[in-house]
């Protein structure tokens, strides 16, 4: 059986990649209510795989187009990211193949390792 976090990093790529084909963000309760999350949960339990898989796999950082609903910015930790730049380089990344359906689609085994 998966891990729940595993699990919900899967629930939340498509949702993601969607969103960055259409170039918009999403806020941690838009993204909680899709998943069955509180929003304060979102971070934690479905971005932080991404975030993992995402950097081993040196793809743009998926899980920077969710923001808070106030800021506008994520509320994770980032670092020394340039948020805005990396929030293009997904928006200009192709998530979404249009002649096989997806590019990269990760499994929950995936996220675990």
């Amino acid at each position: 059986m998966p891990n729940r976090q595993s699990y919900r990093a899967f629930q939340a790529w498509p949702l993601l990649t969607f969103a960055a084909e259409r170039h918009q963000l999403l806020t941690y309760e838009e993204l909680g209510g899709h998943l069955g999350l509180p929003s304060l949960a979102v971070g934690p339990d479905a971005l932080d795989p991404i975030r993992k898989y995402c950097e081993k796999k040196r793809l743009p950082l998926l899980h920077l187009i969710v923001v808070g609903k106030k800021s506008g910015r994520p509320n994770l930790d980032v670092g020394n990211v340039d948020v805005p730049n990396e929030q293009a380089k997904v928006f200009a990344y192709g998530w979404i193949d249009r002649k096989n359906h997806a590019r990269v689609i990760p499994t929950i085994d995936d996220f675990e390792t």
